[in-house]
């Protein structure tokens, strides 16, 4: 609710703020672009990953008030790299331990809704910018673990959903041949970016090639994340609970595109 309260004040104060400004009006535009991000969480949040990584295609629209200061909303939508990780354990059995190989494999889908502040410079030919706003995206992370080792391999994919990641991004750019209507740009961006869902479920469970989703109780299949978990014993028929906790999406990449003024 809380989110909701903040977005809906965030739109409220964007549609507010171009309405005043638009008796200013020197231009619009239309940006189309492709980029792609890094991992920058290694640096912020002591994980080898982040869920932010991968392509970004998207469109942005935007309004310049003066000649150097405008707003823009991008709309991105970013298909996360898989990031795969393996490891092997063992388990006792009556022949001996008995060496298990498991192999983990995470990524997201996840649309962007990037509002920003623009202050640019105002050369006809070169013109370098700088953008600053809020990140908001809403999406999933999809997990998929596989595992074999005593002849009944087991595979089980879980998405993680709801809920909405926040976070903030810096861009700089530049616009070549500027004063065209039809112009080539490239940015440099830094996004610092977290996702904390509130629903797991287990989309499919295959043990030994067989479909056992719908032998799982509501316990084993699905799980509620909040603040204050409780779990208790003997109902299976609702969600287990588990802490919140954020996933990191934070990454530093580039963007390459069109913009078309009018």
């Amino acid at each position: 609710m809380k989110f909701r309260n903040l977005l809906r004040c965030t739109l409220l104060a964007g549609i507010f703020l171009c309405t005043a400004l638009s008796a200013f009006s020197q231009s619009n535009y239309l940006q189309l672009s492709a980029g792609y991000n890094f991992n920058f969480a290694s640096l912020i949040d002591d994980t080898e990953m982040s869920y932010g990584k991968g392509v970004t295609p998207g469109i942005t629209i935007g309004r310049m008030f003066t000649d150097k200061i405008g707003a823009e909303l991008s709309v991105r939508y970013l298909l996360g790299s898989k990031d795969q990780y393996s490891y092997t354990y063992q388990i006792p059995s009556g022949y001996g331990p008995i060496t298990m190989n498991a192999e983990v494999t995470k990524y997201s889908r996840m649309l962007l809704l990037e509002p920003a502040f623009v202050v640019s410079g105002n050369s006809p030919s070169t013109n370098i910018y700088a953008k600053f706003g809020p990140v908001i995206g809403f999406g999933k992370i999809y997990e998929k673990y596989y595992e074999d080792g005593d002849g009944s391999p087991l595979e089980r994919n879980l998405e993680l959903k709801g809920g909405a990641a926040l976070g903030g991004q810096t861009t700089f750019g530049v616009n070549f041949n500027a004063e065209a209507k039809t112009s080539l740009f490239a940015e440099a961006n830094l996004k610092l970016l977290w996702y904390s869902p509130t629903h797991g479920e287990v989309v499919k469970l295959l043990s030994n090639g067989k479909d056992r989703t719908a032998d799982m109780s509501v316990r084993g299949r699905e799980v509620e994340y909040v603040k204050s978990p409780n779990n208790s014993y003997g109902n299976y028929d609702t969600p287990a609970q588990a802490p919140k906790f954020n996933h990191p999406f934070s990454s530093a990449g580039f963007n390459i595109g069109l913009k078309r003024t009018f």
